[in-house]
C-alpha cells in the first residue's frame, strides 16, 4: 500500500504534516466507515476517473473531515462528517481525491486554515 505525506501551510505561516494510506477506490459508491476502520488516522482515497461523481457513505462516521481535491491534487473544498443524528448521510462528490482526516487526531490540521498543499515527492498515485 502506498503513503502519501501531506504538509498543509496555514495563514500564520505553520506548516501541518499528515502521513496516510492511499487508497484507491474502484466503486461508485464508498462505504467510508469501513475504510478509516483499517486507518483511524484518516486516508487519502483515490476515486474513479472514468466517472463524474462519486458516492460517499459518512453514515456512523464521527469525527471526520473531508478535502476535496481536483485531478490535478487541487484543493477545492472540504465537508464535515459529525455524524450527530440517527440515519444515513451520503455526500455525492466529483472529487477525484478526497482526504479523509480524523479531527480528534489531527486538529492542528483541521484547524490550520489552509492556503496551500505540497504532496511530497516520495508519494506515489497509482
Amino acid at each position: 500500500m502506498y503513503t502519501l505525506s501531506l504538509s498543509c501551510r496555514s495563514l500564520d505561516a505553520e506548516t501541518v504534516f499528515l502521513s496516510v494510506p492511499i487508497i484507491p477506490v474502484v466503486q461508485t459508491t464508498v462505504n467510508v466507515v469501513a475504510l478509516v476502520n483499517d486507518s483511524p488516522e484518516g486516508c487519502f482515497l483515490q476515486l474513479p476517473a472514468t466517472t463524474l461523481t462519486t458516492l460517499l457513505d459518512l453514515s456512523n462516521l464521527n469525527p471526520y473531515e473531508l478535502w476535496y481535491f481536483d485531478e490535478k491534487q487541487k484543493f477545492t473544498g472540504k465537508a464535515f462528517a459529525l455524524s450527530t443524528g440517527d440515519g444515513s448521510f451520503l455526500v455525492q462528490t466529483q472529487a477525484k481525491f478526497v482526504l479523509v482526516v480524523n479531527r480528534e487526531k489531527h486538529s492542528d490540521l483541521c484547524e490550520s486554515n489552509p492556503i496551500s498543499f505540497t504532496f511530497k515527492p516520495n508519494s506515489v498515485l497509482l
